[in-house]
């Protein structure tokens, strides 16, 4: 299955018209992430931690959007169509300036951890809090 479509359906096409929009500019990605179960997000959250590696993240489960599908990663392609992580700055700030263009929120933009590959939707608290009163579920 695609990353995408683990994702919150209406942020799904928030995310794909985003998608889109990138490629009409010439700047071909690959989305390298959607929903994560909290398992997931706590075993990022140790990377740098109580696991090696180095820090990714600053949210354990249940503080990410990702735990709720309402965030997204990617990653320019070069031109052989493989991941580029390490695309010129000009090229994350471009993605990240069409995204919050779209009304998406840009991790690029982030002022305790930079994390340019990642995108949510401004309204993810909101599920947050009502998973916290119980009214969403999620793994």
């Amino acid at each position: 299955m695609p990353k995408i479509d683990t994702l919150y359906p209406a942020f799904k096409e928030k995310v794909q018209a985003f998608l889109d929009k990138l490629k009409e500019s010439g700047i071909s990605v690959a989305v390298t992430c959607g929903r994560r179960t909290l398992a997931e997000q706590n075993a990022l959250f140790a990377k740098g931690r109580s696991a090696p590696g180095t820090v990714v993240t600053n949210a354990k489960g249940g503080s990410s959007p990702h735990n709720f599908g309402l965030a997204v990663d990617i990653c320019p392609l070069n031109s052989a169509g493989h991941l580029d992580w390490n695309a010129k700055d000009a090229t994350w700030k471009e993605i990240a300036d069409i995204a919050v263009s779209m009304g998406l929120v840009a991790g690029y933009y982030f002022k305790t951890l930079h994390d340019a590959p990642h995108f949510e939707d401004k309204n993810w608290r909101q599920v947050q809090a009502a998973w916290k009163r119980g009214e969403v579920k999620i793994v």
